[in-house]
């Protein structure tokens, strides 16, 4: 990595929506107006050397999901789909960290092994948390109380 850029990969075909979602990464990143660079996966396939002129990555959303069928899926999708796998892999081979949300998560999971379903379903919202001896122990959960609420989504 040549220096400290953070690019965010668009997986959503709303521009409108898109724009808005980098601008809250930016400011959740405590980056100033437009320091984020973009990559629109829509409308762009991936240059994988292209990763190399990063030090971070953030995925957005998207309306995509990896557990629609394949038959229904675009030829858009698929590229899409088939250029976050080569993100992921580039990111978990030592390229630029990576911070994947949404669509990209199911992309992630999948090149891990993991299932992607609808099997359990999930409303969003509220949810009660309990950390359990194991979650008190990491630090990701320390100041935090035995029981709190977390906002879940998908």
């Amino acid at each position: 990595m040549s220096n400290a850029r953070i690019l965010y990969v668009c997986a959503r075909p709303q521009r409108e929506a898109a724009e808005a979602e980098s601008r809250s990464f930016g400011r959740a990143m405590g980056l100033e107006s437009g320091a984020l660079d973009e990559l629109d996966l829509v409308r762009t396939s991936l240059d994988a050397a292209m990763l190399g002129d990063y030090a971070g990555l953030v995925v957005g959303g998207s309306p995509f999901n990896v557990t629609d069928p394949e038959d229904t899926k675009t030829d858009v999708q698929r590229r899409v789909e088939a250029d976050l796998e080569r993100i992921v892999g580039a990111s978990a081979d030592g390229g630029p960290v990576g911070l994947f949300t949404c669509y990209s998560i199911g992309v992630v999971t999948r090149m891990l092994g993991g299932t992607v379903s609808r099997a359990f379903p999930e409303d969003t919202g509220p949810t009660p948390v309990q950390v359990t001896d194991a979650g008190a122990a990491d630090p990701l959960f320390d100041g935090l109380p035995e029981t709190f609420t977390a906002l879940t989504a998908h």
